[in-house]
């Protein structure tokens, strides 16, 4: 649990005091590559410090972290972004279900894009848990990303490209209503960035897209093409720039997916600053493939490969780390249950509970055992166990472990073995 601090016993470092120092090496390692001082970052008035985090470390990026800061003369954080854990289908990620998928896993069947629009679009600033849903999952980056934002693209820069100049021209009165429209949602958006409120910002987003589709369709371009060439360019000029300030609010989320977007556009990276731009008498580049629709089926392969990795490192694991022992090596093991009298968490230990276990005869065991994610303290006080009666105590950080509790692991955390006799 942690290192010895040298010339004091029973004193330790713990690790969460060294790591988060990581922080500024990462930071000195890029500056030093990119011809900055790292210091203009964690010293200057001029800096801000902003840390996101999962809510599993909150206690030491909020206590520990902003006082070793402070007292080495460092900038503390601003404001600590805290976000909750990730399940899969309303479940805990399982390697056994193949629901714990690698990165390397996913990149083969999946675009990264598709999973940074999910996350956003699920996200708020709570640290309320994020349940990575696969069908929804492959309905929303269909529906909204393919099917209605680059949708815009599409069809709108394919249609002025291959069937007429390839150039804008100007508004026409709807569209240019729809463009100022989407001007006006900077307000509204960068405030739920700002806030990180990134389900609502790309809520409202989405909401650009369909109305821009929504006038795409009403005003039906394919069928004035032939005979209104100048209003058909005026609908898709008024298409493109609605989507050129969709691409700049999406672009916080989708860098990659706006590099590509740019470049059809034939414009320099766009930022917040180009949203009042309009891309007037301006040419357009040939359209370039920018999202595939993601199928089902894509996914079910990635869980399948994730599955089979699971099972061929468990067989693995299991041949290398169990090896046989004799009866006798089995025997030394005395087994006894004892009655569970008193339980608590472990100040500073995620994982410990401190169990006072009654084995009968006056003969009483301090445990500490790592099943706190599974049990509250109070689920345990009373129950019968079976406890490794002769275990050698252990000093530990917290105190002395006296014995050991047998639990079971299960996809749905650990259970403590309970006898049905006892058998002190």
């Amino acid at each position: 649990f942690g290192i010895p601090i040298p010339g004091y016993k029973d004193k330790y470092f713990y690790v969460w005091l060294d790591a988060p120092i990581g922080y500024i090496s990462a930071t000195k390692n890029w500056a030093n590559k990119n011809n900055k001082n790292f210091l203009d970052y964690w010293q200057s008035e001029d800096s801000e410090l902003h840390h996101f985090i999962g809510k599993d470390i909150t206690y030491f990026h909020t206590l520990f972290w902003p006082a070793m800061l402070k007292a080495a003369g460092y900038n503390t954080p601003e404001f600590v972004h805290v976000h909750g854990f990730i399940n899969v289908n309303g479940e805990k990620m399982s390697k056994s279900k193949g629901t714990f998928i690698n990165a390397q896993t996913y990149l083969k069947y999946a675009d990264p894009m598709y999973l940074r629009y999910y996350y956003a679009s699920k996200t708020s600033p709570t640290s309320d848990d994020i349940d990575l849903n696969m069908s929804d999952f492959v309905g929303r980056v269909n529906a909204e990303l393919i099917g209605k934002i680059t949708n815009l693209a599409s069809r709108g820069v394919q249609m002025l490209t291959k069937k007429l100049d390839g150039k804008t021209s100007t508004f026409d009165v709807e569209g240019e209503k729809l463009f100022q429209a989407s001007v006006k949602a900077r307000d509204k958006i960068g405030v739920f960035y700002n806030d990180r409120e990134f389900s609502k910002a790309i809520q409202e987003i989405r909401t650009l897209a369909e109305e821009a589709n929504r006038y795409f369709d009403e005003k039906a371009p394919w069928k004035t093409l032939k005979d209104d060439p100048e209003s058909t360019k005026q609908v898709l000029t008024s298409i493109i720039n609605v989507y050129k300030n969709i691409l700049i609010y999406l672009k916080p989320v989708l860098p990659e997916y706006a590099k590509k977007a740019e470049k059809i556009l034939n414009v320099s990276p766009l930022s917040w600053d180009n949203l009042d731009d309009q891309l007037l008498d301006h040419p357009l580049n040939s359209y370039e493939h920018l999202a595939t629709r993601i199928e089902m089926a894509q996914v079910d392969k990635m869980i399948e490969e994730e599955k089979k990795l699971a099972e061929k490192a468990a067989f693995g694991s299991k041949k290398k780390e169990t090896p046989l022992i004799d009866f006798d090596d089995f025997m030394k093991v005395e087994l006894k249950t004892a009655k569970v009298v008193e339980c608590k968490s472990v100040e500073g230990a995620d994982k410990l509970l401190q169990i006072t276990a009654d084995l009968g005869g006056g003969d009483t065991r301090n445990v500490f055992a790592g099943i706190k994610k599974s049990y509250d303290p109070e689920q345990l006080v009373g129950k019968t166990v079976v406890i490794v009666a002769n275990l050698k105590p252990r000093k530990m950080k917290f105190g002395t472990s006296e014995a050991m509790i047998l639990a079971v692991e299960t996809d749905q955390g650990m259970s403590v073995i309970e006898p049905e006799k006892s058998a002190s």
